[in-house]
């Protein structure tokens, strides 16, 4: 192992044994390698940050020759990041509220625009594929009933008759509870895959300190 290799390898051995001391519970070496993670990702964004938007987006455009609308389009940018900056200082914050309102409505977009086209249109389709011709009919009626008892769940829509309490009629409700079944299922999906990740990376650990070891 050459001399290079040998020093990260130590330094890997190093951070993972810190971050396994955890078991033991909070100390100071296992907070000294989640400092050390937290900075060098912190730098990876910063350094990405600058090379992929800064720079390419605000100062080439600028700086370089470029058309006029994308001066225009970077000299926005510049502005609006000049105001956001303006939140530092109490008396001027208020200016500040352009340019967070742009990114709520432009993050917005995104999640919303996101979860229709990459999650709504395709269940969509894919429940119309099944009842075709040819389509697995129980799984398209398993995932309708699904979808639709989840949606029930969120119905939050009371009314009052006869005097008694607000409440959902027979059918929501019925669909709510099923929609809880539907519901936990998924919750327990994604905690399962959440526990065969941590799983994968204990694995990747542990097998990466045996096979170290074993080069010394």
């Amino acid at each position: 192992m050459e001399f290079p290799d040998l020093i990260w390898t130590i330094l890997g051995i190093l951070l993972t044994l810190m971050i396994f001391s955890y078991v033991w519970g909070d100390n100071p070496f296992f907070r000294t390698a989640s400092y050390l993670f937290v900075g060098v990702t912190a730098g990876y964004v910063a350094v990405l940050l600058i090379t992929q938007v800064i720079l390419p987006r605000l100062a080439w455009p600028l700086l370089r020759t470029s058309t006029p609308t994308e001066k225009a389009i970077a000299a926005v940018g510049v502005v609006l990041a000049l105001l956001l900056l303006t939140k530092l200082v109490r008396p001027l914050a208020w200016l500040g509220n352009l340019p967070m309102a742009y990114l709520t409505g432009a993050g917005a977009a995104v999640v919303i625009g996101g979860a229709v086209l990459g999650t709504i249109i395709p269940q969509t389709l894919d429940g119309i594929t099944a009842f075709a011709p040819g389509g697995q009919l129980i799984d398209g009626l398993f995932m309708l009933i699904g979808t639709i008892a989840t949606l029930a769940y969120f119905h939050f829509g009371a009314r009052s008759r006869n005097g008694e309490p607000p409440g959902r009629g027979i059918l929501v409700e019925g669909l709510s509870q099923a929609g809880k079944v539907f519901i936990g299922i998924t919750l327990g999906a994604l905690f399962a895959g959440v526990m065969a990740a941590s799983l994968t990376a204990l694995i990747e650990r542990v097998d990466f300190l045996v096979t170290s070891l074993t080069q010394f």
